[in-house]
């Protein structure tokens, strides 16, 4: 289930203001990954504590204890990046902004959590992201899939998060009118 935007029934909505174009994105969902996690999440959530109270009832003096103190670490940071990766796709969303002779890319996830500001001069070469090769495939997971890009200092960005086709081609043409020099 993918959060549509019901004017025009695509995942992404844009505004119009005096002061430019601002595109909303929504993240893509997958009720079968978010269900499987939230599983997951659960049962993990169980063995932290207990590895937690055997430290503090035995101490980390004994070799046990270090490796139970180093796993709870361990155990701290994979439910947080789980419980990011289900948040993310109830609730994230990729916010650009073209304005003032800046286009920005943001990321929000409650609140603003990335944002990158660039000048519209320097950006070249806006299009669809051409289709990863195996290295570059092998260094983007599954949930990122980045649809478009644009070279900027001579360095590719990449952006859009998995859009389909058709929306791509309306997003780039919504930016053609606002940034026509960056493509050039």
């Amino acid at each position: 289930m993918e959060k549509i935007d019901a004017s025009t029934g695509e995942r992404y909505s844009y505004h119009r203001t005096a002061n430019g174009l601002g595109i909303k994105i929504w993240a893509k969902r997958s009720n079968f990954s978010i269900g499987l996690l939230i599983i997951w999440l659960v049962l993990w959530s169980v063995g932290g504590p207990l590895a937690a109270m055997e430290i503090f009832s035995d101490g980390i003096g004994n070799s046990v204890g270090v490796f139970q103190a180093i796993w709870v670490i361990g155990w701290g940071i994979g439910w947080l990046a789980v419980a990011f990766l289900i948040l993310w796709q109830l609730y994230g969303y990729e916010m650009l902004f073209v304005t003032a002779g800046a286009f920005v890319i943001e990321f929000h996830l409650f609140f603003p959590i990335f944002k990158r500001i660039f000048d519209i001069d320097k950006i070249k070469h806006m299009r669809k992201t051409e289709k990863l090769g195996y290295h570059e495939a092998r260094k983007n997971p599954n949930f990122y899939k980045p649809k478009l890009c644009f070279t900027y200092d001579g360095k590719v960005i990449n952006f859009a998060l998995q859009l389909t086709d058709a929306d791509v081609r309306r997003m780039l043409e919504l930016l053609k009118t606002d940034m026509p020099t960056a493509f050039r």
